[in-house]
């Protein structure tokens, strides 16, 4: 049986990064490794031409957070990739994501790792806040909108919101809900501006004691990963909805609240102030 020929290959530790120069005249062949003990940050040759050698810097490895399809053998480590990049597919459903074993020039080999959404149980729920510390079912004031912030992957549909009805649902109240975008997806300082899906007036009527999903006229397509704002609003507070106590809404997530007549969400998020009322327990929904 033939043996697989290997290369005796170094282990550079200096306080310099390599260069074009640090090649095969110094006895470093492709596979070599060298560590800059000054800003620990380390190297891989993938090439050791005289005088043209390639060092690729492995400290931080390479990914692909948000491609549109999967990896193939031909994202190698002509690419930038190595053993142990992440390439996650957020155009599929569910979202796939893979870690490479093997990223040999045209011959890389993907391992799907896992789905980060599945959808065979909860169908893609994102919760705001701790659960445990929605204690209380509490009426969010008539005439305000409430907008709660919430990460969203690229690739989601956000089909509606869904609220759990404490009390008060059988006098047959009107919710709306809706889903607000940033200026900057990204910004953690930023605030709800521009509606981007929103439900009909929803009745409330015989939901007492149970979760309501209610969906978007339009479904929601997550573009760019970053940080969406759900919103409710209510024609009574009567209608109790699982919530905070009031005394604990600073323990929260970015809370916006905004004054406006019945149920309308505005097409722009405007006038916004902190919240003087309870945090409703929402989720957006896939």
């Amino acid at each position: 049986m033939a043996r697989t020929p290997w290369a005796d290959v170094s282990n550079v530790e200096t306080t310099v990064d390599p260069t074009v120069n640090d090649d095969s005249t110094q006895s470093l062949d492709v596979g070599s490794r060298w560590t800059n003990t000054t800003t620990n940050i380390v190297w891989f040759c993938t090439d050791n031409s005289t005088g043209a050698a390639i060092w690729k810097d492995v400290s931080n490895l390479k990914t692909n957070l948000e491609a549109t399809t999967d990896p193939g053998s031909s994202n190698d480590i002509t690419q930038g990739y190595f053993n142990g990049s992440v390439w996650i597919n957020t155009s599929s459903s569910p979202i796939r994501v893979f870690t490479a074993v093997s990223t040999a020039t045209g011959a890389a080999i993907w391992l799907q790792t896992t789905n980060t959404i599945d959808n065979s149980d909860a169908p893609g729920l994102y919760f705001l806040g701790a659960l445990l510390d929605y204690s209380v079912g509490a009426g969010l004031p008539s005439g305000e909108i409430q907008y709660a912030r919430a990460f969203l992957l690229a690739g989601l549909t956000i089909r509606g919101v869904e609220v759990f009805v404490d009390s008060g649902g059988a006098n047959n109240r009107d919710l709306r809900v809706g889903l607000y975008s940033q200026a900057v997806p990204t910004d953690q300082t930023g605030v709800p501006l521009t509606r981007v899906g929103q439900s009909n007036v929803t009745p409330t009527g015989g939901t007492d004691g149970t979760y309501l999903n209610i969906m978007f006229t339009t479904p929601y397509v997550i573009s760019s990963s970053g940080f969406f704002w759900i919103a409710l609003v209510t024609d009574s507070s009567a209608v109790k909805l699982i919530s905070t106590p009031t005394a604990y809404r600073e323990n929260y997530p970015p809370i916006f609240r905004q004054t406006v007549t019945g149920t309308t969400l505005p097409a722009t998020a405007s006038g916004l102030s902190n919240p003087a009322s309870a945090i409703a327990f929402a989720a957006a929904t896939e």
